[in-house]
Parts: C-alpha cells; structure tokens; sequence
C-alpha cells in the first residue's frame, strides 16, 4: 500500500554477497538493533558446476525502522536553509543524491522525502535587512579608517616606516573584512 514497505525486499544480493538468507533479528543492550544473515560469496569466473566460492558466510547489518518497517539502509535527513543563499531565493531547486564512495561501491535509497515551506516570516526578513545594514554600516566605517590610516602613511618621510605603516593598516584592513 502507499507510504508502506511491506512489499519491498529487506536485503537482497548485494555487491559480493549473494543468495542472504535465513536472516535472524536482535537488540543490543543499547537499543540497537541487528540483521543477522548467511550469504555466499560470487566467484568471478564462476561455472555451473561451482557458481559460488565459498560456503555459507555470516553477515551483519543495523537495521533500523521507518514508517513501522525495518530497513538496513541508514536514515539520514539533509536539511536546506535559502537563508544561507539568499542569492539563490526564488531560484529552482535541485536535489541530487549520489554516492561519493569508491567507483566500485554502490549507493542505494530506499526511500526519499522532500517537504517545504513558504519561506522566513516578515520578522526574520526584517531581522536580516537590519543585520545587513548594520554590516554595511561597519564596512563602511572600516573603509573609512582605512582610508584616513593610509594618508596618514603617505605623509611619513621615511620608506621603512612609511612602509610599517602601510603593512599595519592592510592587517587592520583583512582582520575587520572578516
């Protein structure tokens, strides 16, 4: 049925595990909770009289729950801010999920979710325009004793110290720029 995983497989071949079965379930003093499996390894050159390598082999996976059934993938929530990107509000989006593993590995999602809302209220947009004025307010300031610190530099005679001065406000300059 919709929004259920009943239908869908737990743990099927995977990578250099084949044929997973006779799974058993437990709980960690923790709370966690564990899949236990068999599976066999595939052979490479693998024949019809000796398709798998090994005997029986055991695995282990978390499993975890969503929506009432169980799961060996890990949940994980990635959340978006456009507050972070102003520049970026109003723009379409797009979500993409990939795996950033070795070229060999595989990345799988059983389940993905995207919800949204409306956007900041009108109290947040007016907290940001008055943080932001209150930014350019201090650049501006910033700028302005930089400027008055470098003619200041200029009307020193001497090139040593003319060049003190002058290394002195860049350093002023970079530390209120951050």
């Amino acid at each position: 049925t919709k929004d259920r995983f009943g239908a869908s497989m737990l743990l099927g071949p995977e990578g250099h595990q084949a044929v997973p079965g006779h799974p058993h379930m437990w709980a960690e003093a923790d709370g966690r909770e564990y899949l236990g499996y068999d599976f066999r390894n595939y052979q490479t050159n693998k024949s019809e009289d000796r398709p798998f390598k090994t005997d029986d082999e055991m695995g282990i996976r978390r499993l975890y729950w969503v929506n009432g059934w169980p799961t060996i993938w890990t949940p994980l929530t990635v959340t978006f801010a456009a507050d972070d990107h102003p520049d970026a509000i109003g723009s379409a989006l797009t979500i993409q999920l990939s795996n950033g593993g070795a070229p060999t590995s595989l990345a799988a999602f059983d389940l993905v979710e995207a919800y949204y809302y409306d956007g900041p209220s009108e109290a947040f947009r007016l907290c940001m325009a008055k943080a932001k004025t209150k930014c350019d307010n201090k650049k501006a300031k910033a700028k302005k004793d930089f400027d008055k610190q470098k003619k200041i530099c200029k009307k020193i005679k001497k090139k040593a110290e003319r060049n003190k001065c002058n290394k002195d406000a860049n350093t002023l300059k970079k530390k209120q720029n951050r």
